[in-house]
């Protein structure tokens, strides 16, 4: 949760994001009261600013204006839709809601990204996360091409242990 905020909070600037710019961004969150000292040296500072040396870090920070983050969003699905054991004859309707990490828009499309802060054990490829987190990042796009008119047209994770960003297909 505390490095999400760093996500949502940080200013969109080359200075800014470098792991400088991180560190000074948590000694503000400290100082407002919004995370404490003992979160704040928890958080990977160096996962973060190696965000932005991702080609979609890059992106965001020559376009910060169409990068929008922490994104609420609520839609009703078939249930059938979300789990296998819901016969489609006693489909019920579900509330789905969350929060969408970022999403660039560019003329292209939208690009849209999920923060993920696992612990990735030696050995252990990246088709584990995508394999737990894929469905999130479907039911994500869903949400937003509703809410959008620019259609999502590339999404992934980007696994701050390892500083990668993963592409869903």
């Amino acid at each position: 949760t505390a490095t999400h905020l760093v996500f949502q909070k940080l200013a969109l600037t080359a200075s800014a994001t470098t792991a400088a710019g991180v560190r000074d961004e948590l000694a503000r969150l400290v100082d407002q009261g919004l995370i404490t000292s003992a979160v704040a040296a928890k958080i990977n500072v160096t996962g973060i600013s190696r965000f932005f040396t991702t080609d979609l870090g890059k992106q965001i920070l020559a376009h910060p204006t169409d990068y929008h983050r922490e994104t609420p969003f609520a839609m009703v699905m078939n249930g059938a839709e979300l789990f296998k054991e819901i016969k489609t004859s006693n489909d019920e309707q579900v509330l789905i809601h969350g929060i969408i990490d970022g999403y660039l828009e560019t003329p292209t499309g939208t690009t849209l990204v999920d923060y993920k802060t696992d612990h990735l054990y030696p050995g252990s490829g990246t088709a584990e996360v995508v394999a737990r987190y894929q469905g999130q990042l479907r039911l994500y796009q869903q949400a937003l091409n509703l809410m959008n008119p620019v259609p999502v047209v590339q999404m992934g994770l980007y696994l701050v242990e390892s500083g990668q960003f993963v592409t869903i297909e």
